[in-house]
């Protein structure tokens, strides 16, 4: 039985993170140099899209969207500052950030503290509080939530009518 001592291994599975970070980042700017700043959500018939380069790639779309949204965050020049960072830090700084200059900040925090993943995400919970929402999530908010929100609204909160009236047109 070969036994390799345990720097032995983590060294070369440090290699292979590094090599796996680095493929995401090139994804994502495959992905930008292909669609550019206008991601179609869905292509029409025999059109391309993000699935279907994800489908292409034997990839997940939610791991195609998140590298297509972190490239196109993250300029090239920022992705490779701290050396001991991950890939997997980049993104938790920006599900927290509100700007790239935030994010940069961030980053900068988890490596001078030399943070993992998951100590970095701790504390920036304990700072910051929940992660910004997704501006996709907003747009997802299902109708039914709505409204029943503005059924709790209208007679507890003094609310403008207009904006309620907007709100009940917009579920219509």
């Amino acid at each position: 039985m070969n036994e390799a001592t345990y720097d032995e291994v983590l060294g070369e599975l440090m290699l292979a993170r590094e090599e796996l970070d680095n493929s995401q980042w090139v994804i994502g700017d495959g992905a930008i140099r292909i669609f550019g700043d206008n991601l179609p959500k869905r292509g029409k018939k025999g059109e391309k899209s993000l699935i279907s380069l994800a489908g292409d790639l034997g990839v997940g779309i939610r791991s195609m969207q998140d590298w297509y949204k972190l490239a196109s965050f993250y300029p090239k020049p920022t992705r490779n500052l701290f050396e001991n960072l991950s890939y997997t830090h980049y993104r938790v700084a920006r599900r927290y950030a509100v700007d790239i200059e935030q994010a940069m900040e961030l980053l900068e925090y988890a490596c001078q503290e030399g943070q993992s993943v998951a100590g970095f995400e701790r504390h920036l919970k304990e700072v910051i509080g929940k992660p910004r929402p997704k501006p996709d999530d907003m747009i997802r908010l299902p109708r039914l939530f709505l409204g029943r929100a503005i059924e709790m609204l209208e007679g507890k909160i003094a609310l403008e009518k207009p904006f309620i009236e907007q709100l009940k047109e917009y579920l219509q």
